[in-house]
């Protein structure tokens, strides 16, 4: 089965997970999703699955990860991201100083946004196919339009997650349009400009972790 989305201007088709056995393979097939599965202020189980599979992925980065944190669940992080979701400003982004935490200070974003109700796996694992179009170090020429979801996602000090969603509509001409809103930011904020070629050190994973290593990622941090 294939399934078309909307992001931006492209077009993507349903992807196929790598395999790792340490973690596991999200599931990005499903269908009659409930609030449940949607948003995560409801269910503790959606919760803890989104920020498994951002792990997965930054588990499984190449060049391997060194410094890579294991990212939890940070509920003024997903507050945000919800109440942004509900505004249903298509592909916009909120404003820094919303996205101001007073511990963790400033938070990153990722916006994606789907013509119909999907799992939040395949909205995480299409910010992840920008790894396609990017360079660690900076071989190629590497622009946020092309990798920029990418890069937040594997951020390397990144540690906190949260997410909404939101079903919303749009007027079109003399229609209107429904479009499903999917919201994540990230604490600390990550895709600094002048290292955004770099977003974590690459080397043996967990080898420069400053706490203990679970699943190639650092652990115990806070």
């Amino acid at each position: 089965m294939q399934l078309s989305i909307i992001l931006g201007l492209a077009l993507v088709q349903v992807p196929v997970y790598p395999f790792s056995p340490r973690l596991p393979r999200p599931d990005i097939h499903g269908s009659m999703l409930s609030k449940k599965d949607l948003i995560p202020r409801y269910s503790r189980r959606t919760r803890a699955t989104i920020a498994a599979q951002h792990n997965f992925h930054r588990a499984n980065v190449d060049p391997s990860a060194a410094d890579m944190q294991e990212m939890t669940w940070y509920r003024w992080a997903a507050r945000t991201a919800q109440k942004w979701a509900e505004k249903c400003r298509l592909l916009v982004h909120t404003g820094l100083e919303e996205l101001t935490d007073p511990v963790m200070g400033q938070c990153g974003q990722n916006i994606f946004v789907a013509s119909t109700e999907v799992p939040w796996s395949f909205a995480v694992r299409v910010w992840d196919l920008e790894k396609y179009n990017f360079s660690y170090g900076g071989i190629r020429n590497n622009t946020a339009g092309l990798n920029g979801h990418y890069t937040q996602l594997v951020w390397a000090t990144s540690r906190k997650v949260g997410c909404g969603y939101a079903r919303c509509e749009m007027k079109d001409k003399n229609r209107t349009r429904t479009f499903h809103n999917y919201v994540c930011n990230y604490c600390p904020i990550g895709n600094h400009p002048n290292i955004r070629d770099w977003p974590y050190r690459a080397g043996q994973p967990c080898s420069y972790c400053l706490g203990s290593c679970r699943n190639n990622l650092c652990h115990g941090i806070g």
